[in-house]
């Protein structure tokens, strides 16, 4: 139970950086890469919820097992939690999206900023932009997910 404890801690963590990041931070410094800096954040918030939420089923034997690849993990998100206990379906196309643009930083070969707009190029010439209008829906998607996480484990 610790673990879970710990997850979910991370979780909250790493999402209080984000909200930092974009709704302080980000309008005092105008630092357009802070954008990326808080989509990192939210990365590791999500995947730190999703983990704790699995890894608190496991613990009560709601599921088999608990996979250790992401889309595995999606899956019995979908399949199981968001229907027995309410949980945002859409929370999954978040993760995976943000997922992408954290991957698609890691191996991009040109990135810059362009209209307060922070632009990755991939090698076959696709873009991923990041601004803040999009940081921010990001983070109202993944509050209230964190919350119901964060009270199913206390319930």
């Amino acid at each position: 139970m610790q673990e879970i404890l710990n997850s979910l801690k991370l979780s909250k963590q790493a999402f209080a950086k984000a909200d930092h990041l974009v709704y302080m931070t980000y309008p005092a410094v105008k630092e357009v890469k802070l954008l990326y800096t808080a989509v990192e954040a939210l990365d590791t918030a999500l995947l730190h919820s999703l983990d704790s939420l699995l890894r608190y089923e496991r613990l009560y034997k709601r599921i088999s097992n608990l996979p250790k690849d992401l889309n595995s993990k999606l899956l019995i998100y979908q399949e199981y939690c968001v229907h027995k206990y309410e949980f945002d379906p859409n929370i999954s196309l978040l993760i995976r999206e943000i997922g992408k643009i954290v991957k698609a930083r890691k191996n991009a070969p040109i990135e810059f900023v362009r209209k307060n707009k922070f632009v990755i190029c991939s090698d076959d010439y696709r873009m991923k932009v990041i601004d803040e209008k999009t940081i921010k829906k990001y983070l109202s998607l993944t509050r209230p997910f964190i919350g119901k996480v964060e009270a199913h484990i206390n319930a």
